[in-house]
This record gives structure tokens, sequence and C-alpha cells, in this order.
């Protein structure tokens, strides 16, 4: 069905969370899928600089952080998709504390990530 698209990636070190537009950079332009990339476990990421002019030129990226190291955990069911982005500032302490980031789901039909609560 319709909207049912996920795009993963990774090896950009950073969380992202963002709308796939059909025609990209149009806000009028129909949401036709959802994205998702993780950040790296132990390299570093972007500035904060570098983080915020990109969140700042990208509306329909609803998350995007590179200050913490971590992965997607993903739940799939025919009926929506779960993403927790988790992360740690810490990755190599050895008692580093991983914490949810952001969360999102997509569900089914509907295509673009939507905040959980």
């Amino acid at each position: 069905p319709q909207g049912n698209v996920v795009c993963l990636g990774g090896d950009v070190h950073r969380h992202v969370a963002a709308r796939l537009r059909a025609d990209v950079g149009d806000p009028r332009s129909p949401v036709v899928a959802s994205e998702f990339a993780t950040s790296s476990l132990t390299s570093r990421g972007l500035s904060d600089t570098a983080t915020a002019l990109m969140r700042s030129s990208n509306p329909d990226l609803l998350h995007a952080r590179s200050d913490e190291r971590g992965y997607v955990l993903l739940d799939l069911t025919p009926q929506r998709l779960h993403a927790e982005l988790r992360a740690t500032a810490f990755p190599v302490v050895a008692d580093a504390r991983v914490h949810t980031q952001a969360a999102f789901v997509v569900e089914a039909g509907r295509a673009g990530p939507q905040r959980d609560a």
C-alpha cells in the first residue's frame, strides 16, 4: 500500500528521522515515504553547528542529532513500524548508560514518521 515505504540508512554519524517528499524541497509536495538513519557506534559525529545548519535548511528532518553514539531499534509489524533511536554520550565507557533519544511510529498506509510520546 501507498505510504509503506521506509528507507533505512547508516554511516552518516548521526540519528535522523525524516519525511521524504515526492518533490524534494517543495513543502507542498506529498510525503511519500519515511527515512531513518542511525549514528555510528563509536566514531564522532558532525559538529553541533553543522547539524544545526542541516536541520534549519530541511524542515522535513523531524530529528537530527550527532552528539551521541548509538543505534536504531526497529519493531516491525504489518500495522506499523516503531523506531527507537538509542544513544549514549559515552560509548567507550564500560558502564555507559543507553537511553532512548527519540522514538517514532510509521503507521501502515500513512507516509512519514510521527513522534511517539
